[in-house]
């Protein structure tokens, strides 16, 4: 199956994490069936904490992950490292 991809990239929107499923829903109809997540600094990392204070918790991503998977997206986390 040939997969289409959708980027979000989280620091320029904040989707309600319980509205997750209803945006899920909306990119399956346009024709997506994967997803590439930045979750850049909406996500809170162990290794900084408070660093900020608009982000998803640990439950919430794995919740969005869970919802993205029910619909047979193909997930993948974008992650910025050194040398970006």
């Amino acid at each position: 199956m040939r997969k289409n991809y959708l980027h979000i990239d989280f620091k320029g929107i904040t989707p309600l994490a319980h509205k997750w499923p209803e945006y899920l829903e909306h990119f399956h109809d346009l024709g997506f069936n994967g997803l590439i997540l930045e979750l850049d600094c909406k996500y809170a990392w162990q290794t900084w904490q408070g660093a900020t204070l608009d982000h998803y918790s640990q439950n919430d991503i794995e919740s969005m992950i869970s919802a993205a998977k029910k619909l047979n997206f193909e997930v993948s986390l974008l992650i910025q490292i050194q040398g970006h």
